[in-house]
């Protein structure tokens, strides 16, 4: 009996990532159509280097992975998968956030929307502060879109650098983070 009910949450947990991930393309397919594809720019939008569309910021002290704790008074924003990955507590190592930023994962090519005061956590994590023309969630969303390709463990911020952003209106990009709104709402509901 008990098998039988951890068979039919297993089946239950695996159909939330599932509409977990449907989600996430929803997310992607309505960037799409709301800019086209970034690469191609077939909407002809105006055209920025990527290093001319983020403002330079003052990095805090970044913490060794050994040294995470598991709980505390500040989450810890790391370049890995998971979203935090752990916590300090010495309020002088404190990222203070005056807008949201994107987290860019240099080995790993994880990106993170952040709109909270955080603990850079170990090597290889670039904050990106999109400059006021430039709505966070958009930016995000448009290097999701580049599909950054991989290195191996090599850096990947010269491929960034490479770049050049779409400038869609700035109302335009608004709309599109309130739309990406919603459906984290739903993915919060789900998870």
């Amino acid at each position: 009996k008990i098998v039988a009910e951890l068979d039919c949450l297993s089946g239950i947990i695996e159909k939330k990532k599932q509409q977990l991930k449907e989600l996430d393309n929803l997310a992607q397919s309505i960037f799409y159509e709301m800019f086209g594809d970034p690469v191609e720019n077939d909407k002809g939008w105006e055209r920025l280097l990527f290093e001319k569309c983020i403002e330079k910021v003052r990095y805090t002290a970044k913490i060794a992975t050994c040294n995470y704790a598991t709980t505390g008074t500040f989450p810890i924003i790391s370049q890995e998968e998971d979203y935090i990955s752990g916590y300090w507590n010495n309020a002088e190592d404190v990222f203070m956030i005056s807008k949201p930023v994107v987290i860019f994962g240099d080995h790993t090519r994880v990106l993170k929307y952040v709109d909270f005061d955080f603990v850079l956590g170990a090597d290889g994590v670039k904050i990106l502060q999109p400059i006021d023309t430039i709505n966070a969630k958009f930016f995000l969303y448009y290097l999701i879109a580049s599909k950054i390709p991989s290195l191996g463990y090599s850096r990947h911020y010269k491929l960034l650098k490479e770049l050049k952003v779409l400038l869609p209106p700035l109302s335009l990009q608004q709309d599109f983070a309130s739309k990406i709104e919603s459906i984290e709402k739903q993915k919060e509901l789900i998870s």
